[in-house]
Order: C-alpha cells, then structure tokens, then sequence
C-alpha cells in the first residue's frame, strides 16, 4: 500500500476537452437506442450516409429560416449533434474527434485575414484565407488506425476509483485529478431511494466507465464499493452484505481501475462536526462508518493509495497525480 500526503487547492476550476465531451454524451445517445458503433473506423453505406446528409441540411435549413435567436442557438447545437453522431457512426471515437480538432484548429489558427494582396474566394471581409506555406492538417493516421495503436502503447485511459468518508475531499481530489488528465467524472449517489438497486446501479456505472475508456477516456468515479461496503454495514446491514460487492470489485479490476481512499489525520469526531450537517447520519454512526474505512485503510481488500487531506490554506498547492 502507497501512502502519501498531499495539499489540494480548495478552490478548483476544471477544465474538459469541449469537443471530445461532446462526442462522447453524442455516443451515449447512440448507445442508449442501440444504433452505436464501436468497432473500427469506416466508410458509411451508401443509404445511411444520404440519411444523414439529409438530417444535415434539415438543421442547417432551420437555421437559415430561423428568426428567433434561441431556435437559431437550437438549429445549431442539433447540427453539431447530427455531425458528431455521424463521425461517430464512422468509428470517430471521443479521443479521434479531440486530437483532429487540436489539428484543424492549428492550421487555421495559421491562416490570415482576407486583404488586396491575398483576396479570398467569397468577396466578404471576414473571409479567411491560406497564406503562401500554408500547410492543411493530416488526418491520415487518425482514420487507418495509427494513431490509435499509438495512442494504446503511450497512454492506456485509466479508472480511477475514489473513496472515503464524507468530508476527507473526495469531490475535489475528483475534480482535480479530472482536470489533470481531462477525465469524465461520474459521482454515485447513496440515496436511500438507491439503496435497494445499489448493486445493479454500480455495475451499471462501472459498464458505462468501460465504454469510456475504450473510447480513450479516462474517467474517475467519486464513490463506489468501499464506500458502500463501509456505510452499508452501518446504515442498512439488512440489505448490504460485503459479499454483494465481490462482483463489482472483479469488474473494477477486470478494468484495470487504480483504488484512492481519502483519508485525514484528524479525530472521527472533529470531522464530523466540521462537516454541513446536510447528512442523515448521526456522529455515533460517522464514528463508526470511520472505523469502517480505518480498517479498510490498514488492511485493503485490494491495492490502494491513501490521501491524506490534512488542514490547509486555501492556494496551497497539489501534487499528487501525474497526468
């Protein structure tokens, strides 16, 4: 077990690659009507590619006859949709969509302002042109699969599974690590309406971070079966067994996930009374919800790196995760 001790900033802004997020909430929209494609990159069937040509020009007509601001903002946003959807359906996965868009850009960010010596082909003012060297972005090695097998030999997505009792900064070494290695986040509820579907509610979790990551996403889960192991013996042991969890801690290996328990140097008792107090759990079942993950922390059930959250100022630095 790897023990380490880190200072995280308490104020975080997280930023997320726009475009491969896009793609992806566009590729669970396909999955969640089975019309998904997750194999190799491909050429479209001749009828298919009509269809969404058509679809295409449907949004881009809505927008030209648009005369509402917020149905030209919806024509626009349902045609980025169509065209991703569509590179999807191609074998575009998130990551291909995100690196082709940092290359695109880059050759446009290189061309200039249309001007007399260097007129473009539209007559308009705003019109950008190619200057003289001007080289186009190659894309080759992002539709025959290249850059993929490269992409798997230098950098394997990673899933990343963080646990600990409320108030150790599980959320913002979540949202931390997300930004560090622009990771989806996904936080998993312990609602009492859940409790009785908890199991298959983290498998479902779990299938959704595999389809992340075999689109090259890392992804990070605030919460999962230590947790519920640690409060279910606690706050419902009549419907939470730690057998039940065998299956999703196999799955979660299976998916070569990497295990932070957040931990901190202080009494059970002061973090409890420095929590919100929004919580519906008393200090005497905190205690020993704490002595839950203690235990957990001492002798893991599998391999794990311990966060130490200890009190810090707020701009402190953090150095806890390589990208």
């Amino acid at each position: 077990m790897n023990a380490i001790k880190v200072q995280v900033p308490v104020k975080l802004e997280v930023e997320v690659p726009s475009i491969g997020f896009a793609a992806g909430d566009v590729a669970d929209f396909h999955i969640k009507y089975t019309i998904q494609y997750l194999g190799e990159t491909r050429h479209l069937e001749k009828d298919l590619e009509r269809f969404r040509i058509a679809r295409a020009i449907e949004e881009l007509t809505e927008y030209a006859n648009a005369s509402k601001l917020e149905d030209k903002l919806d024509a626009i946003v349902d045609s980025i949709y169509i065209l991703l959807g569509t590179a999807h359906l191609h074998g575009f996965t998130s990551a291909i969509i995100e690196e082709a868009w940092q290359r695109v850009h880059a050759a446009n960010m290189a061309k200039i302002l249309a001007s007399k010596e260097n007129p473009g082909k539209y007559g308009f003012s705003q019109d950008i042109v190619k200057p003289p060297g001007w080289k186009a972005p190659c894309l080759s090695d992002l539709v025959d699969g290249t850059w993929v097998k490269k992409q798997k030999t230098k950098h394997m997505p990673k899933l990343t599974i963080i646990d600990g009792i409320d108030g150790t900064g599980k959320t913002t070494l979540c949202k931390e690590i997300c930004a560090i290695r622009n990771a989806a986040y996904m936080h998993m509820s312990g609602h009492p309406l859940l409790w009785h579907g908890m199991l298959e509610y983290h498998m479902e979790a779990l299938r959704s971070a595999e389809i992340m990551l075999k689109n090259g996403m890392n992804v990070v889960i605030d919460r999962l079966w230590m947790s519920e192991m640690a409060y279910g013996r606690v706050l419902r042991p009549s419907i939470s067994h730690p057998r039940m969890w065998v299956k999703v801690m196999l799955m979660a290996k299976e998916l070569g996930a990497e295990h932070i328990l957040c931990h901190r140097s202080i009494s059970p008792e002061k973090q409890y009374d420095q929590l919100n107090h929004s919580h519906s759990f008393t200090k005497k079942e905190y205690c020993l919800v704490w002595e839950e993950f203690e235990a957990y922390r001492r002798n893991p059930l599998v391999p794990i790196t311990v966060f130490c959250r200890d009190e810090r100022t707020a701009g402190e630095q953090c150095d806890i995760i390589p990208a």
